[in-house]
């Protein structure tokens, strides 16, 4: 069955496929309205090298060793962001937040699009604007804490601790439809094979009756010849 031969069923058939398609259109605008509400809140935190480490001179011949950060010695803050994306990502931090308040989901992301840098985005998703904005808030308290720890078991004096900034406040949070995309799209695609059904079922009962008749009539003729 080409296309053209489709839009014939339909149209031939559109007392059927005209309510069907109408509950399918009911059925997406209850999706849309019935989902629950879903925000989203961003922020964004680079990290700050440590100071440069004192000169050595003949009064001062040695660097003592809790100025010397081994994260720092790396040069590129980016691996140290690859780092806390991990610990961020480990099961026990996740059960630590929600143990903490949060309330949905977060996602940490860092070095991506062939960008590698001391930036890591943070995105939080929950029920409403203001606990989606709290989720991202407890995030980068998160962040902060565990690169603090990583660096104190080092023994590190915090004067020359990497330390982050947030360059992106999470202080606005906007509606998403993420989930309810997903659904939408499912619901779309089941009016689709609901109303093309209908009009290939309707089609086929249409057909066979028209068979029937015809071999009742051509029975009837034997009949009356008989």
């Amino acid at each position: 069955m080409n296309l053209s031969s489709l839009f014939k069923v339909l149209s031939r058939h559109r007392m059927v496929v005209i309510p069907v398609a109408l509950l399918s259109l009911i059925a997406c605008v209850a999706v849309v309205f019935v989902s629950g509400k879903t925000y989203r809140a961003s922020a964004a935190v680079v990290l700050l090298n440590p100071p440069a480490l004192p000169e050595v001179t003949p009064e001062n011949p040695t660097v003592p060793p809790e100025f010397q950060n081994p994260y720092a010695r790396f040069g590129d803050l980016s691996v140290i962001v690859d780092i806390l994306v991990k610990v961020l990502g480990s099961e026990e931090v996740g059960s630590r937040l929600k143990a903490n308040g949060l309330d949905g989901t977060f996602e940490i992301a860092a070095n991506r699009d062939f960008y590698r840098g001391p930036i890591v985005d943070v995105a939080t998703e929950a029920t409403s604007e203001e606990q989606a904005k709290q989720n991202a808030q407890l995030v980068i308290d998160e962040m902060q804490s565990q690169l603090t720890d990583l660096q104190s078991q080092q023994g590190t004096d915090p004067t020359y601790f990497i330390k982050p900034l947030v360059i992106v406040a999470p202080d606005h949070a906007t509606r998403v439809l993420s989930g309810t995309l997903r659904i939408l799209i499912v619901v779309i695609g089941l009016g689709v094979i609901a109303t093309l059904g209908s009009a290939l079922v309707a089609d086929a009962l249409d057909r066979r009756r028209e068979r029937l008749a015809v071999e009742g009539a051509d029975g009837f003729d034997e009949d009356d010849d008989a």
